[in-house]
């Protein structure tokens, strides 16, 4: 299953029209359909708003029995390590005990 959340500001509503989040969300459930099938594992996209993201992801991961969380690292890769110790959703999944994270660097530019 691919979680793919959008933070939705407090200062915005949670409909608020954004269409090429909706692009992105759907190349991004491609990609993972792609690699996912070399190993003949199927993959589910959901694309929840929120405004608490740890949340939303720890009551998935509940919810389906999910024993490891993989979360993509989207900064810079120089920085990919800094900053995902500065995280607050990284951190906040990492310390939920009885639960593995595993963290995926992102893509490196062509």
């Amino acid at each position: 299953m691919v979680v793919a959340f959008t933070v939705i500001p407090l200062w915005e509503e949670l409909d608020v029209e954004l269409p090429e989040i909706d692009e992105r969300i759907q190349e991004m459930g491609k990609r993972a359909r792609a690699v996912a099938g070399r190993y003949g594992v199927g993959v589910h996209l959901v694309a929840p708003r929120t405004r608490q993201p740890a949340e939303l992801i720890l009551a998935e991961a509940k919810r389906r029995r999910a024993e490891l969380v993989m979360l993509g690292a989207t900064a810079d890769i120089r920085g990919a390590i800094a900053s995902l110790l500065r995280d607050p959703v990284a951190r906040r999944l990492t310390e939920q005990p009885g639960l593995r994270t595993m963290y995926v660097k992102p893509p490196e530019a062509a």
